[in-house]
């Protein structure tokens, strides 16, 4: 068990390190209203949802000609405790202000859960003022899950529904 859990820590360590590097402007929290959502269909669920934004944002044409491109930076955590929930790191996309980002992510995910709960309910979208102040502490937090997903075989990083675009070098 010592050595599951030093290996747990070591890789929270480099996950928050890669997080904290990513350098993301908010965070999230996404839950779901069903109580038989399983990993996989939760992180359907979640790319699901980024589709739909980004081809609100960039149109379904220019997102599928340049796939790389027309795209909006995000890394996702699944945590699974009673309910699977989404810690989500994004990037600033568009021209958007950090209210006009929640207010797109908000609007998209409750027409995904079909929800007919109260806006001005928290549960499905938790607003932690999600601007991003101390990229360290909020990137340990996204990774801390990471013994539990070791012992059940999964990645606490979703990457189904992650996206981080590599810059290259070469010219």
């Amino acid at each position: 068990m010592t050595n599951l859990f030093t290996q747990a820590k070591a890789t929270q360590e480099a996950y928050a390190k890669y997080c904290e590097q990513f350098g993301a402007d908010y965070v999230y929290v996404l839950n779901s209203q069903s109580d038989d959502l399983y990993h996989e269909a939760f992180s359907k669920l979640l790319s699901k949802l980024f589709y739909q934004l980004e081809c609100s944002e960039y149109t379904y044409e220019k997102r599928e000609k340049y796939k790389k491109v027309c795209r909006i930076e995000r890394i996702v955590a699944i945590e699974e405790k009673q309910k699977p929930h989404a810690h989500i790191l994004v990037k600033k996309f568009g021209n958007h202000t950090e209210q006009e980002v929640t207010e797109l992510i908000v609007s998209a995910w409750y027409a995904l859960n079909n929800s007919e709960a109260h806006r001005a309910s928290e549960y499905l979208v938790q607003r932690i003022n999600s601007e991003i102040r101390d990229n360290k502490a909020v990137c340990a937090y996204n990774t801390k899950d990471i013994a539990r997903q070791i012992i059940n075989n999964k990645d606490v990083i979703d990457l189904r529904s992650s996206f981080i675009r590599k810059h290259s070098n070469k010219q």
